[in-house]
């Protein structure tokens, strides 16, 4: 009952699968054709041309198309859990540090996403790894997650503070250039 195919011959076999290639290469082939002639009648209206989405996708750099949706997805659960008015105060201290890139506020919020959703990891890494107890684990616990969590903010704060101190030194020579053009005419 179940030694069914040990009574057909080997060039029937042969031609079963003969069979079945064929009737797949003609699938493909009809399919292709089809293309074909869709792509055909579409570029007869109006020039239409037919672009592939991949190779439009592949020009695109490799962080366009791989760092670019990360940080998306992690700037948007950034966003979901800050309070109001914190994208607007980081905006204007970027500003006020130098950097006005429109992505930079973005970057900055990941970067927060990513420092907050690492302190659990740090934690266990310093009890569980580091085999840390006690109030010492604690500590170094503490504090490493806190400059996770503030380090980026006091990084943000430094910056704008360096570039007002850049500001106030170099404000004096700008005002005496001004004033020596002024004077020459």
């Amino acid at each position: 009952m179940f030694d069914v195919l040990g009574n057909i011959g080997p060039t029937v076999l042969i031609g079963l699968l003969a069979v079945g290639v064929a009737l797949a290469a003609y699938a493909v082939l009809t399919q292709v054709q089809e293309r074909a002639s869709l792509r055909s009648s579409l570029r007869q209206l109006d020039d239409y041309e037919v672009e592939n989405v991949r190779e439009q996708e592949l020009l695109q750099p490799i962080s366009d198309r791989t760092l670019k949706p990360v940080i998306e997805r992690v700037t948007d659960l950034g966003r979901r859990f800050t309070p109001d008015g914190y994208v607007d105060k980081v905006r204007s201290r970027l500003i006020a540090s130098g950097n006005s890139n429109p992505d930079a506020v973005d970057r900055f919020i990941a970067i927060k996403v990513v420092g907050v959703a690492l302190t659990p990891v740090l934690l266990i890494l310093v009890f569980g790894v580091l085999g840390m107890s006690g109030m010492t684990g604690l500590l170094v616990g503490a504090l490493l997650g806190v400059v996770l969590v503030y380090g980026p903010d006091a990084i943000l704060n430094r910056r704008v503070e360096e570039r007002q101190h850049q500001i106030r030194t170099g404000l004096p020579d700008v005002l005496d250039l001004l004033v020596i053009s002024v004077e020459a005419g």
